[in-house]
Parts: C-alpha cells; structure tokens; sequence
C-alpha cells in the first residue's frame, strides 16, 4: 500500500495536513497525461509537480483547478516516509 502524507502552508499563513493513498498517484497519472508529462517523475524532473498534485487531489477531492491552486500555496512540506510502500495493516489476528 502507498501513502502520501505532509502538511500544506497557504500564502494567507493557514495550513492543512494531508494523507491520501493510491487515488492520490491516480490524480497525478491523469495529470501528467492531460499536460503531456510522463508519468515516472524520475523520468522526467517533475517529482516536486507530483507532490503538489497528489496534495492538491488530497485536499479538495478535486483533479481540476490545480493551476490556480497552487498559485495560492506557499509551501509544501512532504513527511519523511510520504510515498513509501508500506504494509497494509491486519484488520484481523492471523490465525495460530
């Protein structure tokens, strides 16, 4: 499982957390093709577009209107782990 994490801080001084999982990869997949860029942002120098694609999705549920989204934005604080895969977590006891 994916997750992407981290804090947004707005020109205004307001901030807000975000976690999201793989809908957020999605988000930035549909974007990249929509704007022409390849997907793998090792491939292409975009890996700061992606966060604040997968950022934008996470915080207003929304694919459209990230340009003028991100105009708004000061700063984009990613946590450490944020896009590492890590485990799912058991929702049961495995047996024995």
């Amino acid at each position: 499982m994916i997750r992407f994490a981290g804090t947004v801080t707005f020109k205004d001084g307001g901030s807000v957390d975000y976690e999201i999982g793989t809908r957020g990869m999605l988000a930035w997949e549909r974007y990249a093709r929509r704007n022409g860029i390849g997907g793998d942002p090792r491939e292409n120098a975009a890996a700061w577009t992606m966060l604040y694609v997968i950022a934008h999705y996470a915080i207003t549920g929304d694919e459209s209107g990230f340009d003028a989204w991100v105009e708004t934005v000061e700063n984009l604080d990613p946590a450490t782990d944020s896009g590492e895969a890590v485990p799912p977590t058991l929702t049961v006891a495995p047996a024995g």
